[in-house]
């Protein structure tokens, strides 16, 4: 049964399609763009770094755009969390939602976050689960579980990224958060073992020479999303429904006794 709060909204399947950019090719950015748009699904773009193509898409409306801090020790966003947000906030101004890379999270970091204004993450993965819903976090911030996960996807089914579980999860009820990497779309990557076999060429590709050829990352995503038109699944973009559901959250705000927009905890 679907919680109350959200007022059924996840009693039928919602799809949204995010993508953590992750440093990639701008060539491989581009050909995911390319995708969604002849599918006609929203992508939202995590960001770690500058990219041309993925700025012009967003003024172009191609795209919405959200943080992708890099958290983990050596990061080249900075060495503390606030140095962290200090980089993001530079690299997409006002932006609202987060991903943390390799999901990396602490309490401290998730302060830094909301107090730089961030609303909403994606941030939980989990293994193509049914019946799921958004949760409200500690700190106010709105956690969107994920569903789906291109790289984890081929790091446990390498060979035949059979998607028959993963095609009857996504017609049950709930969220489906999916993540597509471009340059592991791009790259058509077949396994855990070939992206690390081939990472240097793919990093310093650029054209699409670096592809794999065979039944890769690529041909799940068009298969998802053929699945998910013949299903008639509700496809909706990030931003927009991190909006719907503020909306509810900031209504019950008083009761639960939440602020969405905490302020950093001091330097320590």
């Amino acid at each position: 049964m679907s919680n109350r709060r959200w007022g059924g909204r996840f009693e039928r399947p919602v799809v949204v399609f995010t993508s953590d950019q992750d440093w990639a090719p701008e060539w491989t950015c581009e050909a995911l763009l390319d995708a969604t748009s002849s599918h006609g699904v929203p992508l939202h773009v995590f960001r770690t770094s500058p990219s041309a193509v993925l700025d012009r898409a967003a003024v172009e409306g191609r795209i919405t755009q959200g943080w992708h801090p890099n958290f983990q020790p050596g990061s080249s966003h900075g060495a503390t969390p606030h140095d962290v947000v200090a980089y993001c906030r530079a690299l997409v101004p006002g932006a609202r939602t987060a991903r943390s890379h390799c999901f990396v999270e602490s309490t401290e970091q998730w302060i830094a976050l909301a107090g730089a204004g961030v609303v909403a993450d994606a941030q939980v993965l989990t293994a193509a689960q049914s019946h799921l819903e958004p949760m409200v976090h500690w700190t106010g911030l709105l956690r969107l579980p994920t569903f789906f996960a291109d790289d984890t996807f081929f790091t446990v089914r390498p060979g035949d990224l059979d998607l028959g579980g993963v095609l009857d999860a996504l017609r049950a009820p709930g969220l489906k958060v999916v993540i597509f990497h471009p340059a592991t779309f791009g790259c058509n990557v077949p396994s855990e073992a070939w992206y690390r076999g081939n990472h240097g060429a793919i990093f310093g590709s650029t054209d699409p020479s670096a592809a794999y050829v065979g039944r890769g990352t690529r041909l799940v995503f068009h298969e998802l999303c053929d699945a998910i038109a013949d299903a008639g699944i509700e496809v909706v973009g990030f931003e927009t429904l991190v909006d719907d559901l503020l909306a509810t959250v900031d209504a019950e705000r008083p009761v639960v006794g939440l602020s969405r927009r905490p302020q950093p905890a001091a330097p320590r």
